[in-house]
């Protein structure tokens, strides 16, 4: 069975089911904290210590990372309160 993954800038539930059952597509992926969820948006506080900007190397770690707390909006828990790109699009890495 073909499974399609259709990932935009940010991440949903509906992406995180499907992640568990393919691969991710990109192999080296930065994450920017956004400032408000794509869906409720409610702001996000860089006041709770969770990091700005990080990177992932691997299928493994992006499966840990959306089981994270901290990764998804505390308020609807649908969106990620994340973006990600790639290596040339980062926004952060390339100001």
């Amino acid at each position: 069975m073909v499974v399609f993954l259709d990932i935009d800038k940010f991440l949903t539930r509906k992406d995180f089911s499907l992640l568990k059952r393919t691969k991710w597509p990109w192999k080296r992926t930065h994450f920017i904290l956004a400032t408000k969820c794509h869906n409720c948006k409610t702001y996000t506080d860089t006041n709770l210590g969770i990091p700005t900007h990080f990177v992932i190397f691997s299928d493994r770690q992006i499966i840990r990372l959306l089981n994270r707390k901290f990764f998804w909006c505390q308020t609807c828990l649908l969106f990620t309160i994340y973006d990600h790109f790639l290596d040339d699009e980062c926004e952060y890495c390339y100001k």
